[in-house]
């Protein structure tokens, strides 16, 4: 991955590759679906899915996504959310 001018871009792209906006956005978008809180698709919520368990490293590096300046900034900047 890199940076140009306004957006991320893939260093070498590939045919058929969707752009870095959509996987980041797929990424960042699929753990908090998959909670199973009040707004996510478990039964304690829109009960789409059953329960599922994280693994500690799971969500370790969901915090560490979740809080990173850099994503943060183009998630906003490409409006991702």
């Amino acid at each position: 991955l890199g940076n140009n001018a306004d957006s991320v871009i893939f260093v070498n792209p590939l045919q058929g590759l969707w752009p870095v906006e959509r996987y980041l956005s797929l990424l960042t978008g699929e753990l908090p679906r998959l909670r199973d809180d009040s707004d996510g698709y478990g039964p304690r919520g829109r009960d789409f899915i059953v329960h599922v368990d994280f693994p500690a490293e799971v969500i370790q590096a969901w915090q560490t996504l979740k809080h990173d300046a850099v994503l943060i900034e183009a998630m906003e900047s490409r409006s991702l959310r």
